[in-house]
């Protein structure tokens, strides 16, 4: 039997903030089913990431639509939350370090895409794009 996660979103959420979720889900697997007012999401063994539900659900609820919104600022924070929530949490280290670029923090925008790679060294395209980074 393949490991499986599933998140379910309850009933009564609005159409328009359901289709984000579930456009923001997609990101993350391709198996998501949609019902009337709730989604859920599964993922199998074959993902390459599985999340607690907190921090997927902080994904998809603060972070996708912060950055969507092009709110790089909330998008950080959110950033933030997921490191203080799991803090060895690559993903959003990296994530935090491209939202430190659009904002301007070039020195910030490094520590955090060096602390990504430092968790997941199997990033080799961390590499180049800190290397890309530091020559400007």
């Amino acid at each position: 039997m393949q490991p499986y996660a599933c998140l379910y979103f309850p009933a009564g959420l609005p159409a328009p903030r359901l289709a984000s979720l579930a456009e923001a889900c997609l990101g993350f697997s391709s198996q998501i089913a949609l019902r009337d007012g709730e989604a859920v999401l599964l993922e199998t063994g074959r993902s390459r990431w599985l999340y607690s539900q907190a921090s997927l659900g902080l994904r998809l609820e603060r972070l996708a639509p912060a950055v969507y919104d092009g709110d790089f600022d909330a998008a950080a924070r959110a950033a933030q939350a997921l490191i203080a929530l799991d803090p060895k949490n690559a993903d959003a280290y990296m994530a935090l370090g491209i939202l430190d670029w659009h904002r301007g923090r070039v020195d910030e925008c490094l520590a955090n895409l060096r602390q990504a790679l430092a968790l997941d060294p199997s990033r080799d395209y961390l590499k180049a794009i800190i290397q890309r980074t530091e020559a400007r």
